[in-house]
């Protein structure tokens, strides 16, 4: 193991003076049980006998003491002049001291961990907490993952070196809780030409990604007991994110066109609030048609109730031109628009935006992210806003339009060509991934189960539904991976598919 080459304090370290032990065996009884108690571990430098002497106010002497008879031991090595590192071998030693004490069995201790009284108000499947909290795997299908092949590393390079070589004093500081100005100008911009956006960059705040977005509105705008319509199948973290502040969820049935307003309207009258996703709805598609979206923002200023309009993939659309964004035809400022660039450059940058409709709002979301965080990381918006002011966000995005239509059209005929009477899938208009319908007599999620394991990187369409109910299917995401990856994959599935078929 590379030792490390810092030194490291010792938190802890009880020197009383008035005992009858000599100074440096209590020193030496602290650094041993620091080290098997994994409060400092292998190849970590402690502190030089010298700069340790000074911290504890002992005499250098008696450092010494307690770092020879720990060497001598096998708690310690290193050489004069190299310093002092904890051993390797000093894990042996902490083995055989937490066997030692699970060997004494009293009847206090026969259940003795601790209850926690953990209140997280998250109820969801391991597959689906996993997927969102372990670090990701890249492999045909994983969703949403963009083409992180053909991101413009150069450009993005080279935007971070013009930032970093001119960074400035007062940008090193606190910086605006809304976001870095400039950047918000810019997508501001950016967000009137292309999402017909009424907005300027005072109602911008910038977020970690559209979780926290989620997370600030539902803090400020659910109460306890408020009914939200979502979307059934719809996005998890939404639901999730209301459900934690207190919400009460209604689940309203989506047809082609996207969420069934009237259903909404006459079974969750007193709704408070309403989530969708109007431009491409998640995961089945469709777009909410225009006839509807006025009748959904004539509702919301009738009834005071919020509309969250989620654009998570809006910029991506192969069949026609972006549909106008719901915001952009709201006259009576009740549309809370939420973005991020997660989807279009890389999940890693964990910048995502809101716009909010007025001032008043503005100030209470921004009150909201400055103490959640304070800030998002000032570097980061500073690379992200040259990187758009230099136009390399805008010619990346038309590139992966072509790339991501070509790859999805790819798959598409992959699953027509192989999957027989057991799958099959249609294009979409927009987005990252597909529905792959599966026979009847599927069950989607012990299949998806199945194909995760066998290294196929899915989710069942059933995971996203929760009072209505659809033909199994699996969501298939296309965006990151090549036409051989896709090939490879789609004939792997379709084995283990087969074989499960086999076996029922």
């Amino acid at each position: 193991m590379p030792k490390i080459s810092h030194n490291i304090s010792i938190a802890g370290l009880n020197i009383d003076r008035e005992s009858k032990i000599p100074l440096s065996r209590q020193l030496y009884e602290g650094i041993r049980m620091a080290i098997l108690h994994k409060q400092i571990r292998p190849g970590q430098r402690l502190p030089s006998s010298r700069t340790l002497a000074e911290d504890i106010g002992l005499s250098r002497n008696i450092v010494l003491l307690a770092y020879e008879q720990l060497t001598l031991e096998g708690y310690l090595t290193g050489s004069v002049g190299n310093g002092s590192f904890v051993s390797a071998d000093a894990y042996t030693s902490f083995t055989e001291f937490t066997s030692a004490k699970k060997k004494i069995i009293t009847p206090e201790s026969v259940n003795t961990e601790p209850e926690r009284d953990f209140n997280p108000g998250y109820e969801v499947s391991d597959m689906y907490a996993d997927r969102e909290s372990i670090k990701a795997i890249v492999k045909p299908f994983q969703n949403p993952v963009p083409a992180l092949d053909h991101f413009p590393y150069r450009n993005w390079a080279k935007c971070a070196s013009k930032i970093f070589r001119s960074l400035e004093f007062l940008q090193l500081s606190y910086d605006d809780a809304q976001g870095y100005y400039p950047l918000r100008e810019a997508i501001a911009a950016y967000l009137r030409i292309n999402r017909a956006l009424i907005c300027e960059p005072e109602q911008i705040i910038i977020t970690y990604g559209t979780q926290q977005a989620l997370n600030l509105i539902a803090s400020i705008i659910i109460k306890k007991g408020d009914q939200f319509w979502i979307e059934d199948p719809g996005y998890i973290n939404a639901k999730l994110a209301f459900q934690h502040a207190g919400g009460n969820p209604c689940f309203v049935p989506v047809t082609k066109n996207g969420l069934d307003l009237d259903y909404a309207k006459q079974n969750y009258p007193n709704a408070r609030l309403a989530f969708i996703t109007p431009s491409h709805q998640f995961p089945l598609g469709g777009s909410f048609p225009i006839a509807k979206r006025l009748q959904l923002l004539d509702w919301a200023a009738k009834n005071r109730m919020w509309v969250i309009e989620d654009d998570y993939d809006s910029e991506l659309r192969y069949a026609a031109k972006p549909i106008p964004s719901l915001q952009g035809m709201d006259r009576h400022k009740r549309v809370i628009y939420t973005g991020t660039f997660s989807k279009v450059l890389f999940p890693g940058l964990r910048i995502g935006y809101l716009v909010l409709p007025d001032e008043q709002t503005t100030k209470v979301f921004k009150q909201a992210k400055a103490f959640a965080d304070r800030q998002n990381s000032i570097t980061d918006q500073l690379i992200l806003n040259d990187f758009m002011r230099e136009g390399y966000h805008s010619t990346h995005l038309r590139k992966m339009r072509v790339l991501y239509k070509k790859r999805q059209d790819h798959l598409v005929e992959l699953i027509r060509k192989h999957g027989e009477d057991i799958i099959s899938a249609e294009k979409q208009g927009s987005g990252m991934h597909i529905i792959a319908w599966l026979r009847q007599d599927i069950n989607d999620q012990e299949i998806s189960t199945i194909l995760n394991r066998s290294g196929v990187i899915n989710l069942p369409l059933s995971l996203y539904s929760n009072k209505f109910k659809h033909p199994p299917a699996l969501v298939l995401g296309y965006t990151a991976f090549n036409e051989q990856k896709n090939q490879e994959a789609v004939l792997k599935m379709m084995t283990v598919i087969k074989d499960y078929l086999k076996e029922k």
